[in-house]
């Protein structure tokens, strides 16, 4: 009996160990670029990434490219669990030679997404498309929901973008690492300036996202969307 039972410890041991090294190494497809900046010699760049949603954390990645190839970057989860913040980080460093001139991030079946390119004349890392942050739209808006995979915005008072439009869906793409939007807050949306006209209007191509502001509890207000509408909610009390 007591060996039966040591057997059984043993095995869980084994199993639990397992577990806590194997996700280790679960890739993570979804990591974002939410900053990066080169060292003055061009040796050296720094990433800081995200992920678009409350769920994980990054520990690492390994680079199947360098030197005379483009970088290609495979982000990992940190062991013990997919949410166990211990051993997480957010801000890579990555060594550069002369011939580098593309780095990616990997992506859901083994592809790759084009993340950085380095302009052959000036010399400079810039996203796809030559789009710097100089180049980049940027207003403010308070989130009114939170969807799977964008949020629904309400452009702020003097923003250009209200002109436009009172309700835009912006998708969760290159988020800040903290705090993480939610409900209520006022968020700075980087995006390429192009809104398409439906409603609500959509924003499509987002450079960057970050908080700005917080909400405060009692600035929350219930709110639900009945057939694209967006109605206040009242709490009825019964006798």
């Amino acid at each position: 009996m007591k060996k039966r039972i040591i057997a059984v410890i043993v095995i869980l041991a084994v199993l639990v160990a397992l577990f806590f090294i194997g996700t280790g190494f679960q890739k993570r497809m979804d990591v974002v670029l939410v900053d990066y900046s080169v060292s003055e010699d061009g040796t050296e760049i720094t990433l800081d990434v995200g992920i678009p949603t409350s769920i994980g954390y990054i520990r690492g990645f390994k680079d199947n490219g360098g030197g005379v190839k483009p970088h290609y970057l495979t982000f990992f989860s940190t062991f013990g669990g997919i949410n166990n913040p211990i051993g997480a980080e957010h801000s890579f460093q990555l060594e550069l030679t002369s011939d580098d001139t593309e780095i990616y991030f990997n992506r859901p079946e083994g592809g790759y997404e084009l993340i950085l390119v380095k302009d052959e004349e000036t010399g400079q890392w810039l996203r796809p498309n030559g789009i710097g942050e100089e180049n980049n739209t940027i207003f403010e808006a308070t989130i009114l929901e939170i969807r799977d995979n964008y949020f629904l915005v309400e452009p702020v008072e003097g923003s250009q973008e209200l002109n436009n439009a009172d309700l835009i869906t912006v998708p969760m793409k290159n988020i800040g690492t903290a705090p993480q939007p939610n409900v209520g807050d006022i968020i700075e949306i980087a995006y390429n300036g192009e809104i398409a006209e439906s409603y609500p209007a959509q924003i499509t191509e987002v450079y960057g996202i970050k908080v700005v502001k917080e909400a405060e509890q009692w600035d929350l207000i219930p709110m639900v969307m009945v057939n694209g509408e967006l109605y206040m909610t009242q709490v009825m009390k019964v006798q």
